[in-house]
Parts: structure tokens; sequence; C-alpha cells
């Protein structure tokens, strides 16, 4: 008869540890794991696709983050993504440091690249990317948030601020997956597509 206790609590405690690794399942990309679904407020996302962002340097290739795109349906493309009202969330996992001007500067010349129209109109807008933007090492997280009222910004847990304005929105997001991506590499894997 203790044997057969036995039995059952070891199922009961094999069936607890199932139960509570479903709803953490977690996709590997180079070495980074995300989480299959975030929540955002009261909105669930999901991980539409994970990529690498590497720079080139005097020939030495440099890997500098590993990029994750959270949407509310991942069947939808990249292009209907950007004009989305929805929520969408890329989440930067670095893998350096990368110091506050460089990375404001990267952020500042995607805008500029992807900006068409309403260059004269995001000149404002690039300047607060450039009060907001901390110093970043690796393991850090910087959180970029689109919706239809601006841009979220945090690192790790830390708030870091908002940009007002769904265009200046639409084309911030456009950075990492628009025409005029920093890699077709970094923008194919937000996308699904590798």
């Amino acid at each position: 008869m203790k044997g057969l206790f036995e039995q059952a609590e070891l199922a009961l405690v094999i069936l607890v540890i199932f139960l509570t690794t479903i709803g953490t399942s977690a996709k590997e990309f180079h070495d980074v794991k995300m989480a299959d679904s975030i929540m955002v407020g009261n909105q669930k996302l999901f991980l539409k696709g994970m990529g690498l962002r590497e720079l080139s340097f005097l020939g030495i290739i440099i890997r500098v983050y590993v990029g994750g795109l959270y949407v509310d349906d991942p069947k939808q493309d990249c292009e209907k993504l950007i004009s989305s009202d929805k929520i969408r969330s890329v989440y930067m996992n670095f893998l350096r440091h990368v110091s506050p001007s460089d990375l404001s500067r990267s952020l500042e010349e995607g805008v500029e690249k992807n900006c068409g129209s309403h260059c004269k109109d995001f000149k404002a807008k690039t300047g607060e990317i450039k009060a907001l933007i901390p110093s970043v090492g690796s393991s850090d997280v910087l959180k970029i948030t689109f919706d239809s009222k601006g841009t979220s910004f945090q690192l790790n847990d830390k708030t870091l601020g908002k940009i007002d304005g769904f265009e200046f929105s639409k084309t911030l997001l456009s950075v990492f997956i628009g025409d005029r991506p920093p890699t077709a590499d970094l923008k194919n894997g937000l996308c699904g597509k590798i």
C-alpha cells in the first residue's frame, strides 16, 4: 500500500511540473530566449519572429542584439503590421554594451531612412529619442511598444517615457520591419521568415 501512495505522489509531482511549464514556453535564437507570448496592459501579444542585428566594422562582424517582434496576430504580414493601430512591441535583447549616443543615432538614422514625406515633422521627435535612450549593456532588454497614440520605451522593467504621435510610431516600427531596415536578416527574422 505504501508503494502505491509513493507512486501517486510521484505522478502528482510530475503533473504539477508539466502544468506549470505549459504556459512558459519560449523560443531561442542565438542563445537568447523569448517568451511565446507577453502581456502589454490587458493585451496579449504573440512572438511573430526573432532576428539578429549585426554590424560590420573593419571586416569584423559584431553581434549587437537579438530582436523579437510581438503582435496580436502573428499571421498578419509586416507591411500591414506597420500601419495597424493595434499594439505591437519590439524587444531588443542586447548582446554587448551600446552607448546612448550610438543607440539613439542608430534609431534616428533609421527614422530618416523611413520617414518619407514626414521627415520635417519628425525632427523634434528624433530629439526626444535622444533624451530617452540610456546606455545599455549585455543582457539588457530595450522594449519599444507601438500603438495608435505613440511609442513607449522601457529598459528591462524601468519605464523611460513615451513619444506621442501615430505617424511617428509607424515610422519607428518601419525602422525594424519597413522598406529600409538596418539589415534584411533582421527584418526577415522579425517578420518570421527565417
